[in-house]
């Protein structure tokens, strides 16, 4: 089946984080989203349509069920043209058939009603192949229609399922969440826990593009071990240590605020190769169409989009200064217990750094893409990526000269250890200058995108650092910054 082209997987820009219960005249994403769907299916020349839902069990997913129930009776007579059957599945570790096909809609609804709540794993791409299977009428244009707030774990069968899915002449549409910029982990608030709760959201890419952690403050292991850590209720103090507790900052201007406008990678590319669309029911991006139109995420089989990166210059040059950054070993700068001592060896340290940064920053300006080839659209994505990359460099430079020259120029104080903590600007300031000046050209050149987002919010508080006495805190949160 011919693949939808990949600005038609822009979903609904209309996005929301736990919508209220619908009313009279309410509209909202799952209502817009079935509004879309049904305007695509009325328009089929198939007289017979077969629509399998395939519902995440789980306990978040509650409110978007009653939207979609409350919602079907409209969605039915939208397409009163047609022969509509309808089945119900729900899934978390296993799918299960709550309602088989069927044109009873009073059945129809109560298995709508009734899919409960799921634990554990949730299977996406095993709950698309099973049902698949369930909608084998010879001659209906035959849906499948996922709905679900996470990525799921099974990614790995991706494409086995979309073999699967063509094999069975089967179309793939997702209601689902927008990723995160470059960043797998999600965050939605939860009412009865009164804190936000992280969420496996995945990335809008086949690979991870983006310098996402900050290698100074929290080195290359900083993400496997915190991300274990942050869907671990038991440790939240350490959270909001890690997280906000370094004046080095380790977000690099990435938090849970900046979206991709994006679903997740797999279940984009699954709708694309089965000729489906994605619609965007979770998140808070609300990134224009045509702001975003040139910059898509590749929804080619990772081995093709393996080949792009390394025939296209700028590509490489991105992928490899990533890499590069991702093996440093001696990156994290000591932040604790500093003393007169160190100074000249940490200093040193520091002064290497900025030489690598100024390295990698000439590499990628150097890096020219291909020109596109006829039809093509130009390689806006991997432009931007190479963009705030530099940037992101030149705010390390910056971190790096002040951290360089509080340790020669700080009052150390007397007693107890002594730790980094944020303080006014150092030297001329220059550094810091060469930063704003990249970060406003992101801005500048990539308006209206996670880039420029990014970009904006990572200008704020490059200022430098001071020495301050370490209290420690209780309950193995970690140190915390005291009076000088």
């Amino acid at each position: 089946m011919r693949a939808l082209p990949v600005l038609a997987l822009l979903a609904s820009l209309a996005l929301a984080e736990d919508p209220p219960k619908p009313g009279p005249g309410d509209t909202r994403p799952v209502e817009k989203a079935l509004d879309d769907m049904g305007e695509i299916l009325k328009t089929r020349p198939e007289k017979t349509l077969a629509i399998a839902w395939v519902m995440d069990a789980s306990g978040s997913m509650t409110d978007d069920r009653q939207r979609v129930l409350g919602k079907l009776d409209e969605l039915l007579q939208k397409l009163s043209g047609k022969e509509v059957r309808m089945t119900v599945l729900a899934f978390d570790k296993k799918p299960r058939v709550v309602c088989p096909l069927s044109t009873d809609w009073d059945r129809v609804k109560k298995a709508i009603g009734g899919v409960g709540e799921g634990k554990g794993e949730e299977n996406c791409m095993l709950a698309v192949r099973e049902a698949a299977k369930l909608v084998p009428t010879p001659g209906s244009y035959r849906v499948v229609v996922l709905m679900t707030d996470e990525r799921g774990d099974d990614e790995d069968d991706l494409e086995k399922t979309i073999q699967a899915v063509k094999q069975s002449q089967v179309h793939v549409f997702v209601l689902g969440r927008e990723t995160p910029f470059g960043w797998p982990i999600g965050y939605e608030a939860d009412e009865e826990l009164g804190f936000n709760v992280t969420v496996d959201a995945g990335v809008e890419s086949a690979a991870i593009e983006t310098l996402q952690k900050n290698p100074l403050c929290c080195g290359q292991e900083w993400y496997p071990y915190c991300r274990k850590m942050l869907t671990d209720p038991d440790k939240r103090p350490q959270e909001s240590y890690f997280q906000d507790g370094d004046p080095l900052g380790c977000d690099l201007g990435r938090d849970e605020e900046v979206r991709s406008g994006f679903a997740p990678w797999a279940q984009a590319r699954l709708c694309a190769e089965t000729g489906g669309q994605v619609w965007l029911i979770r998140g808070k991006g609300g990134f224009d169409a045509k702001a975003l139109r040139g910059y898509e995420p590749d929804l080619c089989a990772v081995a093709e989009y393996g080949k792009r990166n390394a025939a296209d210059p700028l590509r490489k040059a991105v992928t490899e200064v990533l890499a590069e950054i991702a093996k440093g070993r001696e990156w994290k700068l000591e932040s604790v217990g500093l003393s007169e001592g160190q100074a000249e060896r940490l200093g040193k340290r520091a002064r290497e750094l900025t030489g690598n940064c100024r390295k990698w920053i000439d590499r990628l300006r150097a890096a020219r893409p291909n020109l596109p080839s006829q039809g093509e659209a130009p390689s806006k994505r991997w432009v931007a990526h190479r963009d705030l990359l530099v940037a992101q460099l030149h705010v390390l430079i910056h971190w790096l000269e002040q951290y360089a020259l509080v340790l020669k120029e700080g009052d150390y104080p007397k007693g107890g250890d002594v730790a980094l903590a944020p303080g006014d600007l150092r030297g001329s300031g220059e550094a810091k200058l060469e930063a704003v000046r990249a970060l406003e050209q992101v801005m500048k050149d990539h308006p209206g995108t996670p880039w420029a987002e990014t970009a904006a919010a990572l200008a704020e508080g490059l200022d430098g650092f001071d020495l301050v006495a370490v209290r420690y805190g209780s309950g193995g949160a970690g140190p915390s910054a005291g009076d000088k």
